[in-house]
């Protein structure tokens, strides 16, 4: 089986969304399920969150219908500053770390 699958992150106002979408259909997608975790160290669960769920069809774009569909995670700009690690030696001012985002099983 030869499948696609895109983890997505959007901000919209002070939202952050993460979410995973598949080359398919919404009855395709159905047959899925994946694990979405955002957190600050992968040693330990101190703010992290996770999301386990369905996956979303490549039609739907964006925030907005996301939320129609009730797929994926969606944390507060003030939750993500508690996660998000500032890199000081970055020199564009860049931020971020991820650990165990996206992934998708049937």
């Amino acid at each position: 089986q030869n499948i696609t699958f895109y983890l997505q992150v959007e901000k919209q106002d002070k939202q952050w969304y993460f979410y995973v979408q598949m080359e398919g259909s919404a009855a395709e997608c159905e047959k899925f399920e994946t694990k979405v975790s955002v957190c600050k160290s992968p040693n330990s669960d101190r703010h992290s969150i996770c999301y386990n769920g369905k996956v979303c069809p490549i039609d739907i774009k964006g925030a907005d219908e996301l939320d129609a569909v009730g797929c994926g995670l969606n944390i507060r700009d003030a939750v993500m500053e508690k996660i998000f690690v500032v890199d000081s030696s970055n020199t564009d001012g860049g931020r971020g770390s991820s650990c165990g985002m996206g992934g998708a099983t049937s």
